[in-house]
């Protein structure tokens, strides 16, 4: 199945442009000369629940709000090896009605593996928040904003 999507950067020191559109299909990705490694999009997101996550993790500084997140450094404690962590708030998305929007993303970054997009580590649901762990980026912060088009839009 083909898909197209569109890469948005920044962080708190820029604000890139939106990238024209690219396209992936999914059978031919293994022709790709960058390597690039695509699961399946359309599999269950597998969430850590919220006491191995309270027991496996420790939170530390915000280092940037936004309009429907916060992203923290976090800790993973077994290994001291450190993430950050996209806290998204459920009062506020679904104020908005913005649950898809967080759960597209989520399947997209997990789903996508490539050494210019931030890798997907793990989800964890609670009670009032969904929270996307991501690799640490040597660039402090810098989100990715990926939106996924396929041949019905």
């Amino acid at each position: 199945m083909p898909y197209s999507f569109r890469v948005y950067a920044f962080n708190e020191y820029f604000k890139g442009k939106m990238s024209q559109e690219v396209g992936v299909d999914l059978k031919l990705s293994a022709l790709n000369t960058e390597p690039l490694s695509i699961q399946s999009f359309d599999a269950e997101v597998k969430y850590i629940d919220e006491n191995e996550f309270n027991v496996g993790y420790a939170l530390g500084d915000t280092i940037h709000r936004g309009q429907f997140a916060d992203v923290k450094q976090i800790t993973r404690n077994a290994t001291r090896k450190r993430y950050v962590a996209k806290c998204f708030s459920m009062q506020l998305l679904r104020k908005q009605q913005r649950w898809d929007d967080v759960e597209r993303e989520i399947r997209i970054l997990r789903t996508l593996q490539h050494r210019n997009i931030v890798a997907y580590h793990a989800a964890v649901k609670t009670a009032d928040q969904r929270i996307l762990i991501m690799q640490r980026s040597a660039l402090r912060v810098v989100t990715i904003r990926l939106v996924l088009f396929t041949d019905q839009d």
